[in-house]
C-alpha cells in the first residue's frame, strides 16, 4: 500500500479559491463514477492476459510515456511477448482502432502511440475505447502482457497494477482537484495503486526513475551527434509537451544556451512555418515532437534524444509482479 502525503499548509491563488466549488462537484462525480464500476453498476472488461496501467492522478507532463518504453524494452528482454494499448492522443483516427507501427502517419495515431511504435517495435493498438483497443490487439499478437500509456482513469478496463507517474517537480500542485488544481483524482486514490514512481522519490512505496541524456538527432539526416555537441552554444528550442520547462533545464544542464524557448499545446501538430526561425540556430526539440516534424524538418533541426531508466529496484519488484500475473493466467 502506498501512504498518502500528510496535507500541509500552502499558497492557493485566488483564482484557485474561486474555482473550488468546481472541484467539489468534480470529486463527486469522480468518486461515484468510479464507485460505479466498483460495485458493477458500469460493466467493465477482464482481459485474458495481465493488464498494466502506467498513469498518473494529475494533468501535464510526468514522463509515463519514456518509462513505459522502457518497461517495454527490458520485458521485450526478458522474451515476454508485450503489447500496448493507448488513447492515441491528438490522432485523427475515425475507425474504432488503429495498429500503429514504425510507418503509421503521426497525423493519424498522435505523437506518443507513433514514438513507442518506433523505438519499440512493439504490437500497438491505439482506441477511443481501450477494452477495444485491447481486443484488437489480442487478435494480430501472441501476447502474455499489456501496457496501457495512461488510462488510470479509465475504469471500464480492469487492470492488474496500476503505476503512477509523478512529476517531480510540480509534485501535487495545490492538491486540489480539477479545475481549481491539477489533480483528475483526489490524493486518497495513491492509498490503492501499486507503485509510484518519479525521478525524486519523496512517499513510501515511491521508486526512483532516471533521465539519462543519450545523444542529438538529426531530423533530416538521422546523424547522432554527442551531448557535447553543442555545448555553449546558442539554440533555439521548442516544445510540445505538458511540462516545456523540464525539458529547457534539462538542455541547459548539459550547457546549451537557448536564445530562445517555444512552447506549443501539448500534442500540437506542427508546420514548417511554425519550426523556422529568423536565426541561423541549431533548433532542439524532443523526440515526441520530432516524429511529427520529421517529413519537413531541415538540417537544422535536432532533437534530443533521452532515456528514461527506472531503478534497479523497481525493475526487480516490476518483473516480480509480472511473472506473478503471467502464471496466474
Amino acid at each position: 500500500m502506498v501512504k498518502t502525503p500528510q496535507w500541509w499548509a500552502t499558497k492557493v491563488h485566488p483564482l484557485a479559491i474561486l474555482l473550488f466549488p468546481l472541484s467539489l462537484i468534480f470529486g463527486s462525480v469522480v468518486f461515484l463514477r468510479r464507485k460505479a464500476y466498483q460495485y458493477q453498476i458500469f460493466k467493465s472488461y477482464k482481459a485474458p492476459v495481465p493488464v498494466i496501467i502506467i498513469g498518473n492522478i494529475s494533468v501535464g507532463g510526468t514522463g509515463k510515456t519514456p518509462l513505459l518504453i522502457n518497461l517495454v524494452q527490458q520485458l521485450q528482454h526478458q522474451k515476454i511477448n508485450v503489447g500496448v494499448i493507448s488513447r492515441g492522443y491528438g490522432g485523427t483516427y475515425q475507425t474504432e482502432t488503429l495498429l500503429v507501427n514504425e510507418h503509421t502517419n503521426v497525423k493519424l495515431s498522435g505523437d506518443e502511440a507513433l514514438l513507442i511504435a518506433q523505438q519499440t517495435n512493439v504490437p500497438l493498438v491505439v482506441g477511443k475505447s481501450r477494452q477495444e483497443a485491447v481486443k484488437a490487439l489480442l487478435k494480430i499478437a501472441k501476447i502474455d502482457c499489456i501496457l496501457a500509456d495512461d488510462g488510470l482513469q479509465h475504469y471500464a478496463l480492469q487492470r492488474d497494477l496500476e503505476i503512477v507517474v509523478i512529476n517531480h517537480q510540480k509534485r501535487f500542485g495545490n492538491q486540489l482537484l480539477l479545475p481549481a488544481g491539477s489533480l483528475r483524482e483526489p490524493l486518497s486514490r495513491l492509498k490503492t495503486v501499486d507503485a509510484l514512481i518519479s525521478q525524486d522519490p519523496q512517499l513510501d512505496n515511491e521508486y526512483k526513475m532516471m533521465l539519462k541524456t543519450v545523444s542529438f538527432v538529426n531530423l533530416k539526416t538521422n546523424q547522432h551527434q554527442p551531448i557535447t555537441f553543442f555545448k555553449d552554444q546558442k539554440v533555439i528550442a521548442l516544445a510540445g509537451i505538458g511540462n516545456p520547462e523540464k525539458f529547457y533545464q534539462t538542455l541547459e544542464s548539459i550547457d546549451l544556451h537557448i536564445s530562445q524557448k517555444v512552447d506549443f499545446a501539448d500534442h500540437a501538430n506542427f508546420t514548417l512555418e511554425d519550426i523556422s526561425f529568423k536565426q541561423d540556430l541549431p533548433i532542439i526539440m524532443t523526440a515526441k515532437d520530432a516524429v511529427k516534424c520529421a517529413s519537413f524538418a531541415t538540417e537544422q533541426h535536432w532533437y534530443l534524444e533521452i532515456k528514461m531508466q527506472a531503478s534497479e529496484q523497481f525493475m526487480t519488484w516490476f518483473m516480480v509482479q509480472i511473472k506473478k500475473l503471467i502464471d496466474k493466467r
